[in-house]
């Protein structure tokens, strides 16, 4: 499977029920078999396909539909709300400000460093530069963390504003429309929630979230592609599947 086909990718067990057919003796000590209905734990793989030009467009017409729509209906938005919170100060307070700020720095110039180190890398191939590579990798991983914590704490203050709200249901949309999966082993993905547009789409995810008895298999799922579309679409520069993990990880 390509990893640049993918956003994310990862596994989930879900109760299924199967018959199993046993053998057994009857009464009089003839064979038999007994079928039986029983619930088993199978593994899946789901993948978030990273979305086309074509894609990306749809959903910000998406949004901005989703936009006017909440104005209308009488939410602020994010401009008429940041105005709000100037007067009391503004949006973090001066020690969130300045850690931020200082994280962002931080993440500017570890960034440099792994351009020198991938340059270094491509040119001279030395063991020592791939292991500082790694490292490398791993500090950036850490500050972007601290950064996505201090966009969750910006954000949590916008959560009812219209964009917010937009942005929201944006993440529903490309939800439904680039999560694949595979039912056995092999690299044959195909998507999971069927239809041809959103609104059939829409109908056949309510209509698992109705008939799946497993509900918190459904339930993780869910959660896990919403927080992986949006790290990722906040995320600046290229993220790795890893890096996805890590921050869900660090969340739970």
């Amino acid at each position: 499977m390509s990893q640049e086909k993918w956003i994310y990718t990862f596994t989930l067990e879900q109760d299924v029920k199967i018959e199993k057919t046993e053998a057994a003796k009857d009464e009089n000590g003839a064979d038999i078999k007994i079928t039986k209905t029983v619930t088993e734990k199978r593994p899946f793989t789901f993948s978030l396909k990273k979305p086309n030009r074509r894609i990306i467009e749809e959903a910000d017409i998406f949004y901005a539909a989703k936009v006017g729509e909440y104005l209308k209906a009488g939410l602020l938005s994010k401009n008429l709300i940041a105005k709000r919170y100037e007067n009391d100060g503004g949006e973090l307070s001066e020690n969130s400000k300045n850690a931020y700020e200082k994280s962002l720095r931080e993440l500017f110039q570890l960034k440099t460093e792994e351009e020198k180190l991938n340059q270094k890398i491509k040119e001279e191939n030395k063991e020592e530069d791939k292991k500082a590579l790694e490292s490398l990798l791993d500090q950036i991983a850490n500050v972007r963390e601290i950064i996505t914590e201090f966009e969750i704490e910006k954000n949590a203050l916008y959560e009812n504003s219209a964009e917010s709200k937009a942005f929201t249901k944006q993440i529903f949309w490309l939800v439904l429309y680039l999560t694949y999966y595979n039912k056995g082993s092999g690299e044959n993905f195909e998507p999971y929630f069927i239809g041809k547009d959103f609104e059939e789409k829409y109908n056949d995810y309510e209509k698992k979230e109705e008939e799946l008895q497993d509900t918190v298999f459904f339930s993780s799922l869910t959660t896990r592609l919403s927080f992986a579309l949006s790290f990722w679409l906040n995320s600046t520069g290229k993220i790795q599947s890893e890096d996805i993990q890590k921050a869900m990880d660090s969340l739970s």
